[in-house]
């Protein structure tokens, strides 16, 4: 098993035990059963692992089947990878190893509540380089970049909560290399940002944003509606102080400059 950013996922090794040629066709039902644990993912990050319980009961698929009910069960990551790591390797014959690999590594992500944009490109990136480029490149459709700029719209008039005019001067003024640093300090640094940012203004948020890749746009964008119901201003205060303090431990070690000029 192997660990990125905290996330428990199998080892890239089983992919290559497993390796079939990336047929057209094969390519399709892997896009398939992506687009399957994405959903699943979506669900499961908006709604708790629970809510996969009623799925799995018309789940058709028996060896999907099986993973949901181990994860809603709270099956131990270890167990679950080593009961349907000996399902794949006891039915290998049937052809689908690479597809039930994804599946079990969806899984294995949802387990930790892993963002569902980011599981999909993991998921993707097991299949190669010229697959994931394939299979991201439809996800950057018209509907994302309308999506943007209706949230982007949606943000036009947001004021800093009163409590909040100190983190939203000194946050507000970090350049892109300040930002980074900051995030690579954050657990679930998206969750933390996104919640962080609801007490921030427009400026503020337009700004954090300009120094962000289109993927963690559309990463914060998910947090930001998935959090939308537990955005109480004590989650706020507390999302701005888990940054405050790392900001003030990174500037006293000299990593990062804050400028404190009103924003």
């Amino acid at each position: 098993m192997m660990f990125f950013y905290g996330l428990k996922m199998l080892d890239a090794g089983l992919y290559r035990e497993f390796k079939q040629p990336l047929t057209p066709e094969k390519l399709e039902s892997c896009k398939t059963v992506i687009n399957r644990m994405t959903e699943l993912a979506e669900r499961a990050r908006n709604e708790g692992l629970l809510s996969l319980d009623a799925e799995a009961q018309d789940e058709p698929n028996a060896f999907l089947k099986m993973g949901m009910t181990l994860i809603t069960d709270a099956t131990p990551h270890d167990v679950v990878e080593n009961i349907m790591l000996k399902m794949i390797y006891a039915d290998e014959a049937d052809g689908m190893a690479v597809e039930k690999l994804l599946m079990l590594d969806g899984l294995l992500l949802m387990q930790n509540g892993c963002n569902p944009l980011v599981l999909r490109e993991y998921l993707s990136a097991a299949l190669g380089e010229k697959a994931m480029l394939e299979i991201l490149n439809e996800d950057f459709s018209s509907e994302k970049y309308i999506r943007f700029s209706h949230f982007m719209r949606s943000i036009e008039t947001q004021q800093a909560l009163p409590e909040s005019e100190e983190f939203n001067q000194t946050f507000g003024r970090l350049c892109s290399i300040g930002l980074s640093r900051v995030f690579l300090e954050l657990d679930d640094f998206p969750a933390v940002l996104a919640t962080a940012l609801r007490g921030c203004s427009s400026a503020v948020v337009w700004n954090v944003f300009f120094h962000l890749s289109e993927r963690l746009k559309f990463i914060i964008i998910d947090e930001w509606e998935r959090m939308r119901n537990f955005a109480q201003k004590e989650n706020i205060l507390c999302a701005q102080n888990v940054i405050r303090e790392k900001m003030a431990q990174l500037e006293s070690q000299g990593e990062i400059v804050i400028l404190r000029k009103k924003f």
